[in-house]
């Protein structure tokens, strides 16, 4: 994935360019786009490893958005952040359901 973490600021709307095509970031702000960037990025790759990047990019700027607005949020919307993101829909079609055969050590017999 592409995504700098200012482009993720800016598309997130906690930071914009300036005149000079810059974006300054307060490190606490930084510290947050940079943390939550890794959630989703963890997240996104498990779940749609095949994705283009762009697809992958938007998701990031969708799951990192969900989780900046709910900072302190312990309720049934955090537990689903990826879903109540939006996330999970647009990169659906890249999603595959793996299923794996249990076995037991007596199967090797």
């Amino acid at each position: 994935m592409a995504l700098t973490i200012e482009q993720l600021a800016v598309a997130m709307r906690v930071a914009s360019y300036d005149s000079m095509g810059m974006v300054s970031l307060p490190q606490d702000i930084r510290e947050s786009v940079t943390r939550l960037k890794a959630v989703a990025d963890t997240e996104i790759a498990a779940y749609a490893p095949t994705a283009p990047d762009a697809m992958k990019d938007e998701s990031t700027v969708l799951v990192t958005s969900y989780l900046y607005d709910r900072p302190n949020f312990a309720g049934y919307g955090m537990a689903n952040a990826f879903i109540n993101s939006g996330a999970a829909a647009l990169l659906s079609r890249w999603h595959e359901e793996r299923a794996g055969v249990l076995t037991t050590e007596d199967d090797d017999d």
